[in-house]
């Protein structure tokens, strides 16, 4: 039991890094990868569809292909299988205050399990302006392209990845640059 327990904790998807300023990261496209995969073994996957204009599901019918290196990053189509990734940033904490990054997978049946989501980086929160935000969300930004763009293996399928910002409002004002929802202009 030992050796497997070391051997998973060896996997890409676990290992974590510090930087200069005190943050904590894990390679997130392997992370990704790992809970993905967790969930499709264990039957929690749940595929999510958008919807067309009547409100039918838009059915998936086209295959995710990769953005080339060098290429901009281009949305799939709405007919594509997708992963749908939802990316946040969680403030305070007791005693010093921290901002936690955190990802989940809209595609499970429990979607807000934190056993299901990945913790990206904690860092400390001094100021959680727009220029703060970005920061502490600026290092992860090329990671999060990245994984735009390959895709990640769900099932032994390529699907695409689509993002969405979550958070509270004042997280999501700060982070667009509005002034909030008071604000009578952006």
């Amino acid at each position: 039991m030992r050796k497997a327990v070391a051997a998973v904790s060896k996997e890409p998807g676990r290992q974590v890094r510090t930087d200069e300023g005190g943050a904590h990261f894990l390679d997130f496209h392997s992370a990704l990868e790992c809970l993905t995969e967790e969930l499709w073994s264990s039957g929690q996957w749940v595929d999510r569809f958008i919807r067309d204009g009547t409100g039918s599901k838009v059915p998936h019918t086209e295959a995710f292909v990769p953005t080339p290196p060098g290429q901009p990053y281009t949305l799939h189509s709405d007919s594509t299988a997708d992963l749908h990734l939802c990316v946040g940033l969680d403030k305070w904490g007791r005693g010093t205050p921290t901002a936690k990054l955190v990802a989940t997978v809209a595609n499970q049946a429990c979607p807000q399990s934190r056993a299901n989501s990945i913790l990206m980086s904690t860092m400390p929160c001094i100021r959680d302006d727009n220029a703060g935000l970005h920061e502490k969300i600026g290092p992860r930004v090329l990671e999060l392209q990245g994984t735009l763009s390959r895709g990640v293996a769900v099932g032994g399928t390529l699907r695409a990845v689509r993002l969405n910002w979550t958070g509270d409002l004042a997280f999501l004002s700060a982070f667009v640059g509005h002034a909030g929802a008071s604000a009578r202009f952006p």
